[in-house]
């Protein structure tokens, strides 16, 4: 089940990192995956599950293409738009239903946003790190 919800969020929005700006064109594999979910309690994002899992991202400049576990039939293509740079150290995208991916190349992780509150804050994260760039 968390592996169907991971596909599910993680296909919704992704790209990635390395080479201090998203390369587009180049297939991405990242091998570790966290989901958070914020605490309203302590004003925090807290870990909810941690698992490696290998998921292939291709980032183009309107699109991106994600793939789960080597499962041909699990690839999928997501419509997004670039946001904003930050001093070289992060991008973020927007996708087709306003989600959000931000690009943390300092720390080789892409972040997705998802499930807003009625405050406009994400209420849920995933993390894909541990990632390589594919030739």
């Amino acid at each position: 089940m968390k592996k169907l919800l991971l596909f599910v969020f993680l296909f919704t929005y992704t790209n990635l990192l390395l080479n201090a700006q998203v390369k587009y064109g180049e297939e991405i594999l990242g091998k570790y995956v966290e989901f958070f979910s914020w605490n309203y309690s302590s004003e925090e994002y807290q870990v909810d599950e941690e698992t490696w899992v290998d998921v292939r991202i291709l980032p183009e400049k309107d699109y991106y293409l994600v793939m789960w576990d080597e499962d041909e039939d699990s690839f999928s293509k997501i419509w997004w738009q670039h946001l904003e740079r930050i001093d070289d150290k992060q991008d973020s995208y927007e996708t087709e239903d306003g989600r959000k991916i931000v690009f943390d190349y300092k720390h080789q992780q892409v972040w997705f946003f998802y499930d807003n509150d009625k405050l406009g804050r994400y209420k849920k994260v995933i993390v894909v790190s541990k990632i390589e760039v594919l030739n």
